[in-house]
């Protein structure tokens, strides 16, 4: 079985130490998507985690300290500064399936 297509389009909004509000491409085939994230670890390269599992069907998600286990809103990232990756999967509603991560 093929996996559904993923997403091609992820943009971040509002971006600073504190939250971080990402939105993608609509799918209108999928059902829920899962957002992950590659936390921040220079020292390990595409390492990505899944952040949320669920957006509750929504193509848009911000993230902040309490979802974030305190990285987001945190004084050694204020201080410092940081450079994080998102990637982004949907579950098709046709298939039962998840897309590939983009």
């Amino acid at each position: 079985m093929q996996l559904p297509s993923p997403i091609i389009e992820l943009t971040a909004h509002d971006a600073n130490s504190q939250k971080v509000s990402l939105s993608w491409s609509e799918v209108s085939d999928a059902y829920d998507y899962k957002l992950f994230w590659d936390r921040g670890e220079n020292t390990r390269k595409s390492l990505f985690y899944p952040i949320v599992t669920t957006t509750h069907g929504k193509h848009y998600y911000t993230l902040d300290a309490k979802n974030t286990d305190n990285i987001l809103g945190s004084k050694t990232l204020m201080k410092n500064g940081g450079t994080f990756y998102f990637k982004v999967s949907y579950t098709s509603k046709k298939q039962s399936a998840e897309s590939e991560i983009s």
